[in-house]
């Protein structure tokens, strides 16, 4: 299975079924009787009937749609139709009007041709129209599914209707490719082809050049979306502020120290906590420019360019264009604009580097697969139980056994030796009472995680049946038209955004779909939602095919207006709440001068404790520490007014108590020294 044409096949539309005169009378040659013909003539004329009411009532509904599409373009009376039901009387019984008219219209026209031709003909062109604009009856679903405002508390409902609004399209799409005559889609064929011969080498890399150009515009646009955030004050010490720290450390010559949330600190010491090894594989880029914000400029340009391999592992599945289609739903894909707009964090940047992974194992490209591994595991060491799971489907499907199981070993002795050998050696950490409910007693691991998933299965479905965790398996599967779900043997690639989501019990970012914890469902997502359009066109034809993944686009462009950053950046969400996208005001351009001025103040060599927000914002002191958690006497304290326990609580108890006095200010921003050092001074 090198490439689509392998794994699809050129099969053409399903025949329409058998009608009652294709019966097996019709293969009778010898002159039926009278008794025989009255029955047939009237279950001719029957069917004759039920064709003409079926088209008519088709014509209707798409009368009664595109009259509520354009009622719903004309006033701001939707949302609040769609939310509580409000509309007076008057306005209501217009609308009721207006909807019957529409639909009385669109069924007069049909019905007037029907009765001047009185033709069988007739009644078959009059139904082939029906099918082929049948796609119409959703039109008046559409305003709905791209209006936030009625849908910003409504997760659940938003995602029901685009459900329904996907799977009503995808029905009628399939009518309409089907009802196309045949020599049409010949005569589509024939030209698309000509157009093949004749720029061969444009009509192959346009799809790539496109998918390119998505990528380089998304990693620019969510580059500029991450630091206006940063700029504004709204990234934090955990954990773009912690990333800075390992960062400015790594360069200083101090591996793994992390005084922003690691204390005691010390060299090694962040090791307890997780073990991003890749960071060094990102350190030339960050000394170029060592700030905060060559991170977020680093995870937004990676998260854009996967979107490359993404494209090249599919069109090696998949027509070329197609494989363009899932590749650009990736990059609208809202969680992973939530990731990305939420700090830094090395499981989004991992998603650059599995996905290379995934292809260079599909392409048998081995020593580029044996340079992306390390650095894919490296990232974090939970990496290698996706990477696992993922190189066992390709084990069991037959498809790489040698190399799938190659990686799968690779992958699972590395997290085992890091996890439970090398990470333990530098200190304990709570990361594992994220499953605290699934724990067997006297077993407080991952082992004890996955005895509870094989032994109580039922216990397991019960800590799942939360709205939390409805929610967030909506979020993940409705941008995706839930197609990994149609093929039995694509489960398997959700298992990874599953373990690490879903089935945690005890930490609530892990079940929401706008932290950084979506990084374990995307790329295995995204690689099953192409595997089955592949499937799709195999098994069921190049119709179904095309009519899903046409409902794909419009369902992904619904959630991405929805719940992304590009469309429409009224009601982003990433993290742990709604985020401003719009330019710096006047006002919060001075704030940030004020801080960057006060951070000036302070000696490179000197340790400094900060408040949240601020605390990503130092860049040369190699000791920053949060004055949440992480304070160790500092040599100054720097914080902004009114932030209570994420900084000033702890400043004015310092300052109460005589520990360190107050030697600057700037707007909000107050900067504290050690009042023994000062002394010394």
């Amino acid at each position: 299975m090198d490439n689509h044409s392998e794994t699809t096949e050129a099969l053409t539309p399903m025949a329409e079924p058998s009608t009652a005169n294709e019966g097996p009378g019709e293969s009778n040659t010898s002159e039926p009787s009278e008794g025989e013909k009255a029955p047939r003539n009237s279950s001719n004329y029957a069917e004759t009937i039920g064709k003409i009411l079926r088209s008519l009532t088709a014509f209707g509904l798409m009368g009664f749609s595109s009259v509520l599409y354009l009622q719903q373009l004309r006033g701001k009376w939707v949302d609040k139709f769609i939310i509580g039901n409000t509309l007076d009387i008057e306005a209501r019984n217009l609308l009721l009007l207006t909807l019957v008219l529409g639909a009385g219209f669109a069924m007069v026209l049909p019905g007037a041709f029907l009765l001047w031709k009185r033709s069988q003909a007739a009644v078959e062109r009059i139904q082939r129209l029906a099918r082929i604009l049948s796609p119409l009856v959703v039109v008046g679903a559409i305003p709905a599914i791209f209006r936030w405002k009625p849908w910003t508390e409504e997760p659940i409902g938003l995602s029901v209707a685009i459900l329904v609004v996907g799977f009503i399209l995808e029905k009628t799409l399939r009518l309409s490719l089907e009802a196309f005559p045949e020599n049409r889609w010949r005569g589509l064929a024939h030209r698309l082809i000509a157009i093949r011969d004749r720029f061969p080498r444009l009509t192959h890399y346009a799809p790539l050049l496109i998918v390119v150009a998505g990528s380089l515009f998304y990693a620019i646009f969510m580059s500029v979306m991450a630091l206006r955030l940063h700029w504004r004050l709204e990234t934090r010490a955990f954990d773009l502020g912690g990333y800075q720290s390992l960062f400015v450390n790594a360069l200083s010559g101090h591996p793994f120290r992390c005084p922003a949330n690691v204390m005691p600190t010390g060299d090694w010491s962040s090791l307890k906590g997780h073990a991003e090894i890749s960071i060094y594989a990102l350190l030339p880029l960050y000394a170029l420019y060592p700030r905060a914000e060559t991170l977020l400029v680093i995870q937004s340009s990676l998260l854009g360019l996967a979107a490359i391999p993404l494209f090249l592992t599919l069109a090696r599945h998949l027509p070329r264009s197609l494989a363009a289609v899932v590749a650009l739903g990736y990059l609208a894909f809202p969680s992973l604009q939530a990731a990305n707009l939420f700090d830094f964090h090395m499981q989004p940047v991992a998603i650059f580097f599995v996905l290379w992974v995934i292809y260079f194992l599909d392409a048998r490209r081995y020593v580029w697969l044996a340079i992306a591994l390390p650095i894919a595991l490296g990232c974090r060491e939970d990496i290698g139980i996706g990477l696992t799971i993922g190189a066992i489907f390709l084990v069991f499907s037959g498809y790489r056994p040698i190399a799938g199981a190659i990686v799968a070993l690779v992958s699972v002795c590395y997290f085992v030796v890091m996890k439970f050998i090398l990470m333990p050696m530098a200190g304990e950490w709570w990361f594992e009472n994220i499953y605290k409910d699934l724990f067997p007693p006297g077993q407080a691991t991952y082992f004890g995680v996955v005895k509870t998933l094989l032994t109580n299965p039922i216990f397991v479905l019960k800590t799942l049946l939360t709205q939390d965790k409805l929610i967030h398996i909506l979020r993940i599967l409705t941008p995706v038209f839930f197609l990994p779900l149609r093929r039995t043997a694509l489960w398997w690639l959700l298992i990874p955004g599953a373990f690490f989501t879903i089935l945690t019990t005890g930490y609530k970012p892990t079940v929401s779909p706008t932290f950084q914890y979506v990084g374990h469902w995307i790329p295995y997502l995204f690689v099953a939602t192409g595997l089955a359009l592949a499937a799709i066109g195999k098994y069921q034809g190049k119709i179904h095919q095309a009519a899903a993944s046409i409902t794909l686009i419009v369902v992904t462009l619904a959630c991405t207006y929805n719940w992304g950053a590009m469309m429409q950046r009224n009601h982003m969400v990433a993290g742990w709440g709604r985020v401003q996208l719009g330019p710096l005001t006047e006002e919060e351009k001075v704030k940030l001068q004020q801080l960057e001025e006060l951070i000036a103040l302070i000696p490179v060599d000197a340790s400094v404790g900060a408040s949240e927000t601020e605390h990503p914002h130092f860049y040369q002191q190699i000791t920053v520490q949060t004055l949440r958690y992480s304070y160790d006497k500092p040599d100054y304290i720097l914080y902004r007014i009114n932030t209570g326990k994420f900084g000033s609580d702890h400043g004015k108890k310092q300052v109460n108590e005589g520990n360190y006095v107050q030697i600057e200010s700037r707007g909000p921003f107050i900067l504290l020294e050690r009042k023994d050092r000062i002394s010394k001074n």
